[in-house]
């Protein structure tokens, strides 16, 4: 049996805390970019949602992004983590990467016109797969796509900041003049980068909301 990895170890520690049912390297038959048939060696699998993960406990490398080409032109849908960056990065992005191939197969299916079934007593019923919503204390990751989130927070209280520094280089004309170049050039940075923030985080839920809207309409005109 293969031993796991420091970084391997991380990521399974994660998922078992998440409660995600997985198997540790498994076999995926892919065709390569030479057309030939492969065995290929993901570090998990996602056995509830089909999803697999390759572990980067280093930068990326040609052996990652040839890979990674291979799978996606296999149609084997693999969540690339790199262990390597900030921990609640990795875990934030893994889980919502996670989240929107969920979402991406529920968009895919609403969009195919169906009879609606009658159920009786002995009818099979439909598979429902729990949607992993992720939001726990501390410093560890969560989920969390509204727009009034942590890091919109921080933008906000930048942007004000950025505000009141410049605010203040004016009053500062009248005292010090070095003081007043000081003031407004932090206050145009930290206000540029709380500007960025916001409108970032704005965008995201836009997007969500607007494609939210868009697949209600299509269901209501196939009614």
């Amino acid at each position: 049996m293969v031993e796991m990895t420091r970084e391997e170890r991380k990521v399974a520690n994660f998922l078992t805390e998440k409660k995600f049912i997985w198997k540790f390297q498994p076999s995926v038959s892919v065709i390569d970019d030479g057309n030939r048939t492969r065995l290929f060696n993901p570090d998990f699998y996602l056995t509830d949602l089909n999803i697999y993960i390759e572990v980067c406990g280093a930068e990326r490398t040609e052996h990652y992004e040839r890979t990674r080409e291979i799978y996606k032109k296999n149609n084997v849908p693999i969540i690339y983590v790199e262990t390597y960056k900030d921990e609640d990065k990795w875990k934030y992005f893994l889980l919502q990467s996670i989240k929107e191939i969920q979402d991406k197969r529920q968009s895919a299916v609403s969009t195919i016109e169906t009879y609606k079934p009658v159920f009786n007593e002995f009818a099979e019923k439909p598979l429902v797969v729990n949607q992993p919503v992720i939001r726990t204390e501390g410093k560890k990751a969560y989920l969390k796509t509204d727009i009034v989130s942590k890091q919109s927070q921080i933008g906000v209280i930048l942007t004000f900041l950025g505000l009141l520094f410049i605010a203040l280089s004016f009053i500062a004309v009248f005292y010090n003049a070095i003081v007043t170049i000081l003031l407004l050039i932090i206050g145009f940075i930290v206000f540029y980068f709380g500007v960025r923030i916001v409108s970032y985080r704005f965008m995201r839920w836009f997007r969500s909301w607007y494609q939210t809207k868009k697949d209600n309409f299509n269901r209501w005109l196939k009614k």
